[in-house]
């Protein structure tokens, strides 16, 4: 496992951020710190999963919440049917790579803007296909059944719980993913990214392998959506599915740094909880006056990333490394 990682320093913030999120609601046992701590979590699958996309093939979207809500609406579904979610959850994933899958054709076929305005209206016709979706309850959503409670249904009393099941996915979604970049399928996609006429020259298919990238990408994203609906016990498209989710899922691996595992994660940590205290802190004490304040906390990190630290926290973390360190990392 140990050589799937690219760098000692990569390894080294991926266990730290391991750990970081298994004991800290141990010592912290207060809802916020763990409602923040589980969002991390989520995100920092879906962020990595958009970095397979946007960071190491060179695509960048904005559409991810269709994956992410897809996943949602299928565990949810299942789980109704009395499917168990430890199954479901794996459904949840399969069912937006199918989705990838079928949308790629017409959508690989566009390139930079233009691949990123098309993954917006997919996502956009999704939403609006089940807000008008009664089966599931159209806008008004839909609750996931209530079960005993129990870790076959994934079902507790103790927020807490629902923190480690996140975790048990998150670790396993990580390392499964740097395993796939650090394969041939990894090395043929950052070549795409490099030079697609380079890459063709070799015998590689852009084409086949944007397609891969984008089935990989949906499938993480999908569990991280999974995950979501069982914590949360409801779905409806605008928590699932909005714009804002897709930026967001964006927005925490461009912070953390793309071309690397353990950005997304450092960008989950130090976007979620920050965000999260404006939002329910802020923006809950003062009203209508300051709702949406934790979507100027975004612009901030974002534009003084861009001007101190533009390849993101990780690369500024490297910079400041001695020299021997920084060269293996």
């Amino acid at each position: 496992m140990i050589r799937a990682f690219k760098t000692d320093l990569d390894m080294l913030i991926i266990i730290f951020s391991i750990a970081f999120l298994a004991v800290l609601p141990t010592i912290y046992n207060n809802y916020f710190f763990i409602n923040s701590l589980f969002l991390a979590s989520i995100y920092m699958i879906s962020s990595t999963a958009w970095n397979i996309l946007g960071g190491y093939t060179g695509l960048t979207s904005f559409g991810h919440a269709a994956f992410f809500g897809l996943g949602a609406y299928v565990l949810t579904i299942s789980y109704n049917a009395g499917i168990s979610p430890w199954l479901g959850i794996l459904i949840a994933g399969l069912v937006p790579s199918i989705f990838a899958l079928t949308i790629s054709p017409p959508l690989l076929r566009l390139k930079g803007h233009w691949f990123a305005l098309a993954s917006i209206a997919v996502a956009e016709a999704l939403k609006l296909f089940f807000n008008n979706w009664e089966y599931v309850g159209g806008a008004r959503g839909i609750e996931l059944s209530r079960r005993e409670y129990s870790i076959y249904w994934i079902y507790f009393v103790e927020p807490t719980s629902y923190n480690y099941i996140a975790l048990i996915f998150t670790a396993a979604s990580i390392v499964s993913m740097q395993a796939i970049v650090r394969s041939r399928i990894g090395y043929y996609l950052q070549s795409i990214r490099e030079s697609e006429e380079t890459a063709m020259s070799v015998g590689i298919d852009p084409f086949r392998y944007k397609a891969i990238a984008m089935v990989i990408s949906a499938f993480f994203t999908g569990v991280s959506g999974a995950l979501y609906a069982l914590r949360y016990r409801y779905v409806d498209p605008f928590s699932t599915m909005d714009l804002f989710i897709s930026v967001q899922i964006c927005l925490i691996a461009i912070v953390g740094g793309v071309y690397s595992f353990s950005g997304p994660m450092l960008g989950a940590l130090t976007i979620v909880p920050i965000a999260e205290y404006f939002r329910a802190f802020i923006g809950g004490a003062y009203g209508a006056r300051f709702f949406g304040i934790h979507l100027l906390v975004y612009g901030l990190v974002l534009l003084c990333l861009s001007l101190y630290a533009p390849g993101g926290i990780i690369d500024a973390i490297r910079k400041r490394l001695p020299r021997p360190i920084a060269s293996r990392a």
